[in-house]
C-alpha cells in the first residue's frame, strides 16, 4: 500500500493542497481537475493562463511560418510569451536577430484584434523599410486592409503622400513613424495600446519623444506624479538605510504599495528594442522602468560569419585598386568614405567606379529612389560618408541585398570644441584621445578638467542649452547649471592653454590619428 503525502499550498494552479500522486503526473489539485481525463481548458486558474499563452506563441508560430517561410527560434517564442502575458519587456538581441520582423507581425496580429500599434523607428530610410515589409507580411497573413490599415509619416514621402497619410491616420491600427515626426505632427498622436520602440537609443536621446509616447499610452500626469513620489520615497529609504533601518523599511513598504497600485492602473505594453543600447539612468529611463516595470537592457556582443580584409595600395593607385576590389566582389556593397575626406571624395569615388562599369551612386541624404534602384538591383553599390550620422550606416536593412563593405580608408571621428557645441561626453572623447600627449606635462589640470567632465555627463538638453548662453553672454547661473558652466569654461581654458604649448602642437601635428586645426576658442579634432 502506497502512503499518500498532502502538500500544502504546492498546487501549481491554485495554490491550495496537493497529493503525491497528482503532483508525480503533473496534474493540478482535486478541486482544479476533479477528473484527470478532462482537457486542460475547462481549468481555470494559472495552468490555465499558461496554456492560453502557449495556444496564442503557437498561432503566432503558424503566422511566421505563412509570413517568411520559417518558424521563430527560441528568443522570438521568449519575446511572443512575454508579449501575451501583457509583460513590458526590452528585446535585447543582435543586430540581424529579428526584432523588427518580430515587432511588425505582433503588430499586426494586435490590428486582427481591434489594438493600435506604434512602430517608432531612429531614421526615415528605416520608417520606410519597415511600412513596405509591412504591407508585404499584411498581404501573406491575408489580413484585411480595412482592418489592420498601415500608416507611415516620414520625410522621404512627398507632401501629397504625407497629407494621404494625415487623412486616413485616425483609422490606422498600425502607425510607423520617427521621434521627430512624432514630436511635429500632432495628427499622429493617436492613443495606443502598444509601443514597439525599435532602437531605443534614439528615441531616449529626446525626453519630450518619451513624454509623447507616454501620452499616447495613457499615461496621466497623475500618474507621473505617483512614480515621482515611488522614487523620491525610494531614494529616502536608500539614504536611511545605514542609519535608521527601520524607517527605510517603511519607506520602502509605503512604496510598494504605491506600485501597486500604480500597476493596476497602467495601461498598454513598451516593447523596446536596440543592440547596441547604452542607455544611462535618467528621469525618463527611471520613469519607464517604474510605469512598466522593466529595465532597459545592455549591449551584446556576438562573434558574425565575416571575413575582415585589408589592401594598403600604393597612393597613386588608391582609387584604382577601390575599383578592382569592387569590381571583383560584385553587385551589393556599400562604399564608405572618411569623414574627413567630405561629400567631394565620395562624388570623385562614385565617378571612378562608374567608369569601370560599375553601377554605382552617391548616397549622402536619405533618398528614397535611389535607395530603392539599389534594393532591386538597378545599382551594384552605394557610396557614403562613414558616420554615425550617415543614412547608410544607421538607415539599411537589407541582409538578402547587402553582401559587403568597403571602407576607402580609416573611419574617423569629427570632434568640434568651442562654446557653441559645449557636450562633455565629446570633450571627455578628446581628452582620452590626446592623454598621450598632454598628461606629462599637464597632468594635475588634466585630472581636474577630467573629473569635472565626468561629474557632468549626464547634464540634461536644456542644462546644456543654459549653460552654452551662459558662456557666450559671460553670465553666472545657479545650483548645478553654475557647476556645470564653470567645468565647461574651465575645460575650454585648459585646451586653450595647451594648444598654445609648441610643443603639445607639434606632438599632435605628427600623431598618425588625430588631425585638428582651429582658432583659439573653437577648434576641430580629427580622430
Amino acid at each position: 500500500m502506497t502512503i499518500q503525502a498532502t502538500f500544502r499550498g504546492l498546487c501549481p494552479n491554485c495554490g491550495g493542497d496537493i497529493t503525491t500522486d497528482r503532483l508525480e503526473k503533473g496534474l493540478p489539485c482535486s478541486k482544479c481537475l476533479p477528473d484527470p481525463e478532462l482537457k486542460l481548458p475547462v481549468i481555470k486558474g494559472f495552468l490555465y493562463k499558461v496554456w492560453d499563452i502557449e495556444e496564442k506563441v503557437r498561432l503566432i508560430d503558424d503566422l511566421f511560418v505563412k509570413a517568411i517561410g520559417s518558424r521563430m527560434w527560441g528568443l522570438q517564442r521568449l519575446w511572443a510569451r512575454r508579449f501575451f502575458n501583457n509583460e513590458s519587456f526590452a528585446m535585447v538581441a543582435p543586430t540581424g536577430s529579428g526584432k523588427t520582423t518580430m515587432q511588425i507581425i505582433l503588430a499586426l496580429y494586435a490590428a486582427s484584434l481591434g489594438k493600435r500599434s506604434l512602430i517608432l523607428l531612429p531614421t526615415s530610410l528605416l520608417a520606410h523599410q519597415v511600412y513596405q515589409k509591412a504591407i508585404e507580411l499584411r498581404e501573406k497573413l491575408g489580413l484585411n486592409e480595412d482592418d489592420a490599415v498601415v500608416v507611415a509619416y516620414h520625410s522621404l514621402l512627398t507632401d501629397k503622400q504625407k497629407r494621404e497619410m494625415l487623412q486616413v491616420v485616425d483609422k490606422a491600427k498600425i502607425i510607423i513613424t520617427t521621434p521627430i515626426s512624432l514630436m511635429k505632427k500632432s495628427e499622429l498622436q493617436q492613443p495606443i495600446d502598444i509601443a514597439f520602440i525599435d532602437d531605443v537609443d534614439s528615441f531616449l536621446r529626446r525626453s519630450k519623444s518619451v513624454d509623447v509616447v507616454l501620452r499616447m499610452l495613457g499615461i496621466t500626469d497623475e500618474e507621473v506624479s505617483l512614480v515621482e513620489r515611488i522614487q523620491e520615497l525610494e531614494s529616502r529609504s536608500k539614504k536611511l538605510a545605514k542609519d535608521d533601518p527601520e524607517t527605510s523599511r517603511q519607506l520602502i513598504s509605503e512604496a510598494q504599495k504605491l506600485r501597486l497600485d500604480l500597476r493596476g492602473r497602467v495601461k498598454g505594453l513598451v516593447v523596446v528594442s536596440g543592440a547596441t543600447q547604452t542607455a544611462r539612468r535618467t528621469k525618463r529611463v527611471k520613469l519607464l522602468n517604474t510605469l512598466y516595470g522593466f529595465t532597459v537592457g545592455g549591449k551584446i556582443e556576438v562573434g558574425r560569419n565575416i571575413v575582415d580584409l585589408y589592401i594598403k595600395p600604393k597612393p597613386e593607385e588608391f582609387e584604382e585598386t577601390i575599383a578592382k576590389v569592387v569590381k571583383r566582389l560584385g553587385t551589393g556593397g556599400l562604399v564608405f568614405v572618411p569623414m574627413d575626406k567630405g561629400a567631394e571624395y565620395v562624388k570623385k569615388i562614385t565617378e571612378v567606379l562608374k567608369s569601370h562599369g560599375i553601377k554605382a551612386e552617391a548616397y549622402l541624404g536619405a533618398r528614397k529612389r535611389i535607395f530603392e534602384k539599389f534594393v532591386i538591383g538597378e545599382l551594384d553599390v552605394l557610396v557614403g560618408i562613414a558616420s554615425y550620422r550617415s543614412p547608410l550606416t544607421r538607415g539599411i536593412d537589407l541582409p538578402e541585398r547587402v553582401r559587403y563593405a568597403v571602407f576607402t580608408g580609416v573611419p574617423k571621428f569629427r570632434l568640434r570644441i568651442s562654446i557653441d557645441e559645449f557636450q562633455p561626453s565629446r570633450w571627455l572623447i578628446l581628452l582620452n584621445e590626446i592623454k598621450d600627449v598632454v598628461y606629462n606635462k599637464y597632468a594635475k589640470e588634466f585630472d581636474r578638467v577630467l573629473g569635472g567632465l565626468i561629474k557632468i555627463r549626464l547634464a540634461t538638453r536644456d542644462t546644456l542649452e543654459a549653460v552654452r548662453e551662459a558662456l557666450k553672454k559671460n553670465i553666472e547661473l545657479e545650483g548645478f547649471p553654475e557647476f556645470v558652466r564653470r567645468v565647461a569654461k574651465e575645460a575650454l581654458d585648459f585646451l586653450n592653454k595647451v594648444l598654445k604649448d609648441p610643443e603639445v602642437v607639434d606632438r599632435l601635428r605628427k600623431s598618425k590619428t588625430i588631425t585638428f586645426g582651429g582658432k583659439e576658442g573653437e577648434y576641430f579634432f580629427i580622430i
